[in-house]
């Protein structure tokens, strides 16, 4: 009927929210050599994923059924495409420990205990996309959407290796 919203439309807000995926792939640029302090806030481009979903589908004039089916599909690809971008930063960031680690091994061993700091770039970064992450799922939360296995399954990722 022409009361639900066509493919192509939801495809549309679809790729506007999943363009900010490209902002979580820069999170370990910000970390990097930066000796920024350790983040206590998700970034901004948490919001920028899910504000085309929120103006466009969420506060539309849609009957509730075709509103929530939408939210609810959109939401799913958001999540699966951040998963894999999350995924994508932490394995690069288990290959750049394991290669300190290395280099560490590889110079004498007498210094190296108290060369470690507290929190290594890469803990800030993945404490950053933990942070991104929960944000995220409140922010689904609060439009009362379901965030399902694909989410726990993120959070998981990211609460890995929490210290």
């Amino acid at each position: 009927g022409s009361s639900g919203i066509n493919a192509e439309y939801g495809h549309h807000v679809t790729e506007e929210c999943c363009r900010a995926i490209e902002h979580a792939q820069s999170v370990p640029r910000l970390y990097r050599r930066t000796n920024r302090e350790i983040p206590t806030e998700p970034l901004a481009y948490v919001s920028n994923l899910t504000e085309a979903l929120e103006s466009e589908i969420y506060n539309s004039c849609l009957p509730e059924p075709y509103k929530l089916d939408w939210c609810q599909r959109v939401t799913t690809t958001i999540i699966s495409r951040y998963h894999g971008a999350v995924q994508e930063i932490l394995v690069s960031l288990r290959k750049t420990e394991d290669s300190l680690a290395m280099l560490k091994r590889g110079r004498k061993g007498a210094q190296q205990a108290n060369t470690t700091p507290a929190n290594t770039d890469e803990d800030k970064i993945r404490m950053q996309l933990r942070l991104d992450v929960t944000s995220l799922g409140e922010k689904f939360a609060q439009m009362g959407i379901e965030k399902g296995e694909d989410y726990t399954s993120l959070l998981d990722l990211v609460s890995q290796g929490k210290r």
